[in-house]
């Protein structure tokens, strides 16, 4: 590498490790900041954060749940998963005494 290519390289790992705790180089008044940054510049991090998730984890914690769901939290989630796949925008409020599995669902 030359020494633009090091520059641009360090700075983009100094750029990831501040936004990880939700900072970036371009918040620093006349900071270089990395060639890609100029780039993203407009993108939400802590939307990318969020679905940059390992979906094989995700699909096999969902088996393991899904084995324990009753009959009467698996109404109700399939209730609100079809509304969702379905795009009708609707509101639904879980309630319940403590200890009926509102969290789990």
């Amino acid at each position: 590498m030359d020494d633009e290519e090091i520059k641009n390289f360090t700075l983009s790992e100094i750029e990831k490790l501040l936004r990880a705790s939700g900072n970036s180089l371009s918040n620093f008044n006349k900071m270089s900041c990395p060639d890609d940054i100029k780039l993203d510049k407009y993108k939400n991090t802590l939307i990318c954060d969020k679905k940059s998730y390992n979906r094989n984890e995700v699909r096999e914690k969902q088996i393991e749940l899904m084995l324990k769901i009753t009959d009467e939290q698996l109404g109700i989630y399939t209730e609100i998963l079809d509304a969702v796949n379905r795009d009708a925008g609707e509101v639904f409020f879980v309630y319940g005494f403590g200890g009926t599995g509102k969290t789990f669902l």
